[in-house]
């Protein structure tokens, strides 16, 4: 990817921000679930040959899903893995597409293999992304801290092609973001309170600008506070759980939903996921604490 500066400002992070702005200012809910379904396919073709073409031991994939085990030391990055894969906020963006759909009909089972098609191709994406890593860059002993040194690690798979593809999937990424955190920031916003119409599209349009401005102007400056976007993820992983209680309790409330409560194997899988994330919460804290 080639430098695109005008001073120190990066515009390439201008470019990306503004494709986001005229995205969100449309205002337009089916074009806004279209882009993002384009970008999340393009990440999942590019991260998915990718994964492919490193050529990863199907063995040790295998016995890594089935007996996983995580290094000493590497509780709060996996929390912060599970946090950026599973946004919390993004419960909040999808609880209000859903409602907004089933305006025009959409039925409870339509919705819930909406969310199980997003929930599986977000795991898929983050598996292939962790495989590639695991096939071209463990054991090399050097931090990668750009995408300018993680290409040279595929050319000898991939050739000339390596920068382009790992491009357009991690711009996929990255414009993804930007549409869905200040969305996601926006809806939880408006819900919270209780405007008018008016008064909530005001609200609702200026949350969403200034968190894509707060954004932008991090990047565009190429400010990287790695490690307080590392809390922020590790944070999120930390409220998962507790996100994912308050949702367990209202899928089981009679009195919102009659006979549309959730199934004995629901509930139990919804357990398991809340007990995996409070032990690696734990973990994460125990770390912290160390470090103080």
């Amino acid at each position: 990817l080639p430098r695109w500066y005008l001073g120190d400002v990066n515009l390439w992070a201008v470019g990306i921000g503004f494709i986001a702005f005229v995205v969100l200012s449309t205002g337009r809910t089916p074009l806004i679930e279209r882009v993002l379904v384009l970008l999340v396919a393009g990440m999942a073709a590019v991260f998915l040959c990718t994964a492919i073409i490193t050529q990863p031991s199907i063995a040790g994939i295998a016995s890594g899903l089935l007996t996983p085990s995580i290094p000493e030391n590497a509780a709060m990055l996996v929390v912060g893995l599970i946090g950026t894969t599973v946004v919390p906020y993004n419960l909040f963006l999808h609880a209000s597409a859903v409602k907004n759909h089933a305006i025009s009909g959409m039925t409870l089972k339509e919705a819930r293999q909406d969310i199980a098609l997003s929930v599986v191709g977000g795991g898929l994406i983050t598996l292939c992304i962790v495989i590639t890593a695991a096939a071209s860059l463990h054991g090399t002993g050097k931090p990668i801290t750009s995408l300018s040194q993680i290409a040279p690690t595929l050319e000898p798979l991939m050739g000339a092609a390596a920068a382009a593809v790992l491009t357009v999937g991690f711009f996929a990424a990255g414009l993804s973001s930007a549409i869905t955190a200040p969305l996601a920031a926006a809806y939880a916003v408006t819900e919270i309170l209780a405007l008018n119409e008016q008064r909530r599209e005001q609200v609702f349009r200026w949350t969403w600008l200034l968190v894509l401005g707060v954004g932008v102007l991090f990047a565009s400056f190429s400010l990287k506070p790695l490690q307080l976007i590392l809390f922020a993820q590790v944070a999120n992983g930390l409220l998962l759980p507790v996100c994912a209680a308050f949702i367990l309790w209202i899928a089981n409330d009679r009195s919102m939903l009659q006979r549309h409560t959730n199934t004995g194997l629901q509930n139990l899988s919804g357990v398991f996921v809340i007990a995996i994330t409070l032990i690696l919460g734990a973990r994460s804290l125990s770390l912290a604490a160390g470090w103080l």
